[in-house]
């Protein structure tokens, strides 16, 4: 039965969008000022302080590996207490660890700030948390939400590698790390506290919850689960790879590097057509379903990619792979919630990602052996493999 939520969710004044653009803008300034920061910041810090890329790189996989083991209690907190709280602390540790690496001295504190700050500041500000809340606050329009959240949540690419690369040119990179920490402070942790509200507790008109939900030790002995959380798994390892290795494989091909370099900067542009096909998919397909052609999609764009030959190729390389690969965020963020509910999505989502997350920082490690071995063809053509066998696992959850 249509419960009173429901009825309002896709009102314009809802207040459930509201959440949602705040949300957005929260998780645009955690990916600049982390993810999209880090490859900026590499060579500078490297030039400054005479470390090697290798002790700097280190840091980025234990920033990651903190923020997937955090995950698992940020999430439970979430689904208890709301994503309030926990994205206002999570503005507040970024902007303070922000600061804290314009005083470090060695390689080791640099690792030490950068992966317990910046990796606990991104457990509690990136798409899991705020998937959670949105979870909440829709059921009937989630796929829209998801797809709005992520659409905003696009730009942060756009926006921060050109602003953060200019601040870091014309100040250096320490003064640029003070001002990216202010937007997080005097940006980030006021709409948090402002508008993400947690969601209204809502019933039916015959006294049931408005939506069932399935417990944490019951999702994780089912089935689709595990199908799930491979696939996922083995998709960003393969899509990893790729985003990790694209510039220096375009560059090694003989395009210039700056070309390339401003090439790849597009990628998030492609995203965006990607997550509105994902919202519309999501009307018309059943979400394993959906997941599989987003997999397929990123192999034909890895195809695309080793059969280049021209700046078209490339173009339709970035076209083909950057929406696929922009689809897979609010098509991830929809699977939890259809299979098992709202109520305990956070904890769920959160031991998924632990997987998930492995995969992803693997990636780059695997890919590396398998170059410097065998060369670039076999490591894409082992990401289309990839991409093929997730599709396939997804097609088979029912």
């Amino acid at each position: 039965m249509i419960d009173g939520r429901a009825a309002d969710e896709s009102a314009p004044g809802y207040e459930g969008w509201r959440v949602v653009a705040a949300l957005g803008v929260v998780t645009v300034i955690a990916y600049g000022t982390s993810q999209y920061l880090f490859s900026l910041i590499v060579r500078p810090v490297a030039s400054d302080l005479g470390w090697s890329h290798a002790q700097i790189d280190g840091a980025y996989s234990w920033g990651l590996a903190v923020s997937a083991i955090a995950g698992v209690p940020i999430g439970a907190a979430c689904d208890r207490y709301g994503a309030r709280a926990l994205m206002a602390a999570g503005a507040t540790v970024l902007a303070a660890s922000l600061a804290l690496l314009t005083i470090v001295t060695s390689p080791f504190e640099f690792q030490l700030v950068w992966g317990a700050g910046i990796g606990l500041g991104t457990a509690l500000t990136y798409y899991p948390v705020s998937f959670t809340a949105v979870a909440r606050w829709f059921r009937y329009d989630r796929p829209r939400a998801f797809s709005r959240l992520t659409f905003i949540g696009a730009f942060s690419s756009t926006i921060f590698y050109p602003a953060a690369g200019v601040l870091i040119a014309r100040y250096g990179w320490r003064e640029a790390l003070w001002y990216l920490a202010a937007v997080n402070l005097f940006v980030s942790l006021p709409l948090a506290l402002a508008f993400v509200r947690r969601a209204p507790r809502v019933r039916t008109r015959d006294g049931d919850d408005d939506e069932r939900s399935v417990t944490v030790a019951a999702a994780v002995r089912t089935l689709p689960f595990w199908t799930m959380t491979v696939a996922l798994s083995i998709g960003y390892l393969a899509s990893t790879v790729i985003l990790a290795e694209h510039v220096a494989y375009l560059t090694g091909r003989g395009y210039p590097s700056a070309a390339v370099a401003t090439a790849a900067g597009l990628l998030g542009v492609a995203y965006l057509p990607g997550r509105w096909l994902a919202n519309v998919g999501a009307r018309r397909l059943a979400p394993t379903l959906l997941l599989a052609v987003v997999l397929f999609a990123e192999a034909a764009g890895v195809a695309l990619l080793a059969v280049e030959r021209s700046w078209a190729g490339v173009i339709a390389y970035l076209a083909v792979f950057g929406a696929a690969y922009g689809a897979m965020a609010p098509v991830r963020g929809g699977l939890v919630a259809h299979f098992f509910g709202p109520t305990s999505y956070g904890r769920i989502s959160a031991i998924q990602n632990l997987p998930v997350a492995l995969g992803a920082a693997a990636g780059p490690v695997i890919a590396g052996l398998v170059i410097d071995r065998f060369g670039y063809p076999a490591a894409l053509a082992g990401c289309a493999t990839a991409f093929l066998l997730a599709g396939l696992l997804a097609l088979r959850t029912r």
